[in-house]
């Protein structure tokens, strides 16, 4: 991945690195390491302490002054106003990042934290100090290839114009160079190369023709370290979030949703509703949240250390929480999506064999949950027996609900305790509504379909209406949207699945990239919030002139 990014140079040189033993490091998640979007903004809110402290400086980072006046201009557009280059804070970062860990004990040469991983479309890794003694240099080699001859004339103009790489040094280090040289023989092609190499490890649980569905396995996040800026505790950004989504998606005060009556109104609301994390920023952290976050970090990265070091003293479970929200995903996911198709309509079906089919599914949702009465049944004691409100149903739902439950919660960290607390809230939400549908078709079968009779007069329209909105809400509450969307694959094997992550995605950055009008299905960079939600399949053809 690192060629695609500065390997198209004439003097390119690629350092490889092995390291001797597990290292530990600080996770940012959620595109923490996109330079053009709003995907710093965690690693600045926690560096800064709050969100109002981080410097808005669309034309200089912190400690540089404003750039100079006879800068060169774009080659591509003289006339661009001048910006930000959101390289220049990434030493900063960096430095500020390793400083931090540095100074609260967290780690050092050959122990505790030593590094930094963030991610945007595959994952980056920071090293505070290349002279840890369990990272080893493998190689440093030219990668250099024969540059191209003969160049147009106007190729030629533009390579001497390009901006030369700074190799000043300064407290951000150096900044990257304007553009690739146009008579390197791989720069159309790098970014290929850097996109399937981070695709290759695409394939997260439920999504379709993306990968072999492993994810990022050279990294394991250890779970009792985690802090999430959703934590309660975060009272200004928790009330901040709450209150723009109450005024964007029609939430009322006590968090119910109130569903248009226009079905494809509805559709629409329950599309935003499910993709609503996608806005969620860190711009509201007060100075008291700030401090709350700082402590739990530090809490959760000293918990585990000692964890690594088998320490008595350690307060990590050893509960694998990624694990445990995986198998409620991989159950729940599919199933969900599988249970709303089945109820979007009787596809042709009568309605024995169409409630049948739903059954079928239904049952495997409740099994291990629920225990049937004994027999006789009659059909007062079946609509008593099948109702939410029953004994049995409400037993039914705990059990569903506390399935991943822990008794002994006080012993659990802050962030532990916190994991346990939304694996079963989100349980109690999935559990409720599978329930309803469920012990609604239970019912209906048993009162009307349990006998081989040749006909029933029941119409079981206004059944499916309702269970298929009741699934649909679930789904949107879940927000579980990138497990839903995937390429309708699987992918040819000279493909990769796209879904646009910066780098990998014409944002308006680069200029010469083909526009929405002229993508003939292959090169797909016209609409990127489009294809985030409905990927397809790309080859390297899509790449051949997008240049970093």
């Amino acid at each position: 991945m690192a060629y695609g990014i500065m390997g198209s140079l004439p003097d390119s040189r690629l350092l490889t690195y092995r390291t001797e033993r597990k290292v530990g490091f600080l996770y940012f998640d959620g595109m923490s390491a996109n330079l053009m979007s709003n995907g710093v903004e965690s690693q600045m809110t926690f560096l800064y302490g709050d969100s109002d402290s981080v410097p808005k400086h669309p034309h200089g980072p912190p400690g540089r002054p404003p750039r100079p006046p006879n800068k060169p201009p774009s080659i591509l557009n003289e006339d661009r106003t001048e910006e930000w280059n959101p390289l220049d804070d990434e030493y900063f970062r960096a430095k500020g990042l390793c400083s931090w860990i540095e100074e609260h004990n967290l780690g050092g040469l050959g122990w505790g934290i030593e590094a930094v991983v963030r991610m945007n479309a595959g994952f980056e890794l920071i090293w505070c100090n290349f002279e840890s003694p369990f990272l080893k240099l493998v190689s440093n080699i030219n990668i250099s290839t024969p540059q191209l001859e003969d160049l147009p004339s106007r190729e030629v103009i533009l390579d001497e114009m390009q901006m030369p790489l700074t190799r000043s040094d300064t407290p951000e280090g150096p900044h990257g160079p304007g553009m690739t040289d146009p008579s390197e023989a791989f720069r159309g092609v790098a970014n290929w190369m850097w996109f399937t190499a981070a695709t290759r490890r695409y394939g997260s649980l439920g999504t379709i023709g993306t990968g072999p569905g492993r994810g990022e396995a050279r990294a394991k996040v250890n779970t009792c370290g985690l802090f999430t800026f959703y934590h309660p505790s975060l009272q200004g950004q928790d009330a901040a979030r709450i209150e723009a989504e109450r005024r964007a998606l029609n939430i009322s005060a006590d968090g119910k949703w109130g569903a248009p009556d226009d079905e494809n109104v509805r559709k629409h609301a329950l599309e935003q509703l499910m993709r609503r994390r996608r806005l969620h920023r860190t711009s509201n952290v007060t100075e008291d949240d700030g401090a709350h976050m700082r402590a739990m970090v530090e809490n959760g990265l000293r918990a585990v250390i000692e964890s690594d070091g088998a320490s008595e003293a350690t307060t990590c479970s050893g509960i694998d929480w990624q694990l445990t929200a995986e198998e409620i995903i991989i159950f729940y996911g599919d199933n969900l999506r599988t249970l709303r198709d089945l109820l979007a309509g009787f596809s042709g079906q009568s309605q024995r064999d169409w409630l049948r089919s739903v059954r079928h599914l239904t049952h495997w949702l409740i099994m291990s949950f629920f225990e049937y009465p004994p027999k006789p049944y009659t059909e007062d004691s079946i609509r008593d027996y099948f109702s939410m409100g029953s004994p049995a149903a409400i037993e039914a739902v705990s059990r569903c609900t506390s399935q991943y439950d822990i008794e002994k919660k006080d012993h659990l960290n802050e962030g532990e305790q916190h994991l346990s607390w939304a694996v079963k809230e989100t349980l109690h939400g999935i559990c409720h509504s599978t329930f309803e549908i469920s012990l609604g078709v239970e019912m209906q079968w048993l009162l009307y379909f349990n006998k081989n009779e040749a006909q029933v007069t029941l119409d079981l329209e206004s059944s499916r209406r309702h269970w298929k909105a009741v699934v649909e809400e679930l789904m949107a509450w879940l927000g579980w949207a990138d497990l839903w969307a995937g390429c309708k694959g699987p992918c040819k094997p000279d493909e990769r699945c796209y879904i646009p992550m910066w780098p990998t995605i014409n944002n308006g950055m680069w200029e010469h990239g083909p526009r929405e009008e002229e993508h003939d299905g292959r090169r797909p960079w016209g609409d990127g919030d489009r294809y985030l939600w409905e990927p397809t399949c790309v080859n390297i053809s899509s790449f051949g002139s997008m240049k970093m």
